[in-house]
């Protein structure tokens, strides 16, 4: 047994030091995503004292306008960029997008001048006055990021994404705080630090790579191979796109829904929450998944017989990882928020413990979502994410507008969601011809386990020490 833990320990040591390769990718992105993640926790129960939750759910509705400009800018071709054997395809694709991106500026640009008031009163969002016309530009720059951030996942540069993300989560965060401290917490702060970080993260991105391209990039542009190339993957805009607008559409839904049945700062507390839970199942998921996906493509073609081992094994160990901090976040949620970030928020961390389990299964779709792109499944993709959708908008509306129980609804929302995920992983392993039977007992019992031992510490700790007692009974607290 010592023997053969050590012959595991050298092989991925060996592998940790081989320039290339997949483990030593994944360590790098790995670590960078676990120190933005450290740098969020240290920072947020600072942002949190200052900014009130009415301002979070202005800031995430500013969010939602800049995020389905960006989206639809370059039609998720960018996410092909991998795809290509040949350098000028790759090009031409590049091209593509830039070429979108910018048609994409002027478009919105002219809709946003014309129909700025009318917008911001469908979104609830007339609070954001003049900052709703930085929506096209801030639109395209990030579509911009994503296209740069795509070319360096083809060129396998994942430690200069990991320098530059981590030195956007500092810019972005420390201008929130500053000008938060300055102004008593206006929901300008928010604003200003995200659109800082995304400049700081555009102006990283660009130095070396695509920059050292862009005369190659001029040079070969060419509307035929561009067309062509547009056609051969038009899987991406015809069934990745829509499937990735309404996953957007799905998240900010409920920040909708909350504004329109109760106030902003209802809203703004699911929007907290959410962000908090995301931040390193996001972050963590992100790093992963273009990695697996990069190295997953090239076995696919090389050994594909390797390709279901890999998908089960890394999506195992996602699971451990993430089972124990996502069950303590369900059980005890109420009360780490309630002390880590005041007790303003205290009924974001009971949202937070209803959503828990729904981002654990995100986190682990990082092994698994590779899959439809390999297998060239994106119209199965979009049906998975359109009966999620429905799923979980359904389950918010019927408890939130129905019977006007925010907790309801989200708990409703959150519980059809983690099901909904749960079978759609299901369905990708055996796609890739996983034994799903095992994969399902071990996940179903390894939660059920750790539900009932959190539950009971809980129920113990209560008994003795009032702070672990919830603070506003109600739905499960």
């Amino acid at each position: 047994m010592v023997s053969r833990l050590q012959q595991l320990w050298q092989q991925n040591l060996r592998a940790l030091r081989q320039p290339g390769s997949f483990t030593r990718n994944l360590a790098v992105t790995f670590s960078g995503s676990a120190a933005v993640t450290v740098i969020g926790f240290m920072l947020t129960p600072v942002m949190t004292r200052i900014y009130l939750p009415e301002a979070y759910g202005l800031f995430a509705l500013f969010g939602f306008a800049v995020s389905n400009i960006a989206l639809i800018a370059t039609l998720v071709y960018p996410a092909a960029f991998v795809l290509p054997r040949e350098r000028p395809d790759f090009l031409a694709l590049v091209q593509l997008t830039l070429v979108l991106a910018l048609g994409t500026l002027v478009l919105s640009s002219v809709i946003v001048g014309i129909w700025a008031d009318e917008l911001m009163g469908w979104l609830h969002a007339e609070k954001l006055g003049r900052w709703f016309y930085f929506v096209p530009l801030l639109g395209f720059v990030v579509s911009l990021n994503g296209i740069m951030a795509s070319w360096y996942l083809r060129t396998k540069e994942f430690g200069k994404r990991v320098k530059v993300d981590v030195a956007t989560n500092l810019a972005g965060r420390g201008l929130t705080i500053g000008y938060g401290l300055l102004t008593s917490g206006s929901a300008t702060g928010l604003l200003l630090g995200d659109i800082f970080g995304k400049l700081v993260n555009f102006a990283g991105l660009l130095r070396g790579g695509m920059y050292n391209s862009l005369g190659e990039l001029w040079r070969t542009f060419n509307w035929s191979r561009i067309k062509a190339l547009a056609y051969e993957y038009r899987e991406y805009p015809f069934y990745q796109l829509p499937t990735s607008y309404i996953g957007i559409v799905a998240a900010q839904a409920p920040i909708l829904i909350l504004t329109t049945k109760f106030d902003a700062g209802v809203a703004g507390l699911l929007a907290f929450c959410a962000g908090v839970i995301a931040l390193p199942s996001t972050l963590m998921g992100n790093a992963i998944g273009p990695v697996f996906l990069q190295k997953a493509s090239e076995t696919d073609i090389e050994q594909p017989e390797r390709v279901p081992g890999m998908v089960v094994d890394l999506y195992y160990k996602l699971f451990y990882v993430g089972l124990l901090p996502f069950t303590f976040l369900t059980v005890f949620g109420d009360v780490l928020f309630r002390y880590v970030f005041s007790a303003r928020w205290d009924e974001a961390g009971i949202y937070a413990g209803y959503m828990a389990y729904g981002y654990l299964f995100q986190f682990m779709a990082s092994a698994t979502a590779p899959v439809f792109a390999i297998r060239r499944r994106q119209n199965m993709y979009l049906l998975v994410i359109v009966v999620a959708s429905a799923v979980r908008v359904g389950g918010l509306a019927l408890g939130a507008l129905t019977f006007s129980n925010a907790r309801l609804g989200i708990l409703l929302m959150s519980v059809g969601g983690t099901v909904v995920m749960f079978l759609f992983d299901m369905y990708l392993l055996r796609l890739v011809r996983v034994a799903v039977l095992p994969v399902i007992v071990r996940v179903v019992v390894l939660c059920a386990v750790a539900l009932v031992l959190f539950y009971g510490l809980r129920l113990g700790l209560e008994s003795y020490w009032p702070l672990f007692r919830p603070r506003v009974p109600g739905l499960l607290f």
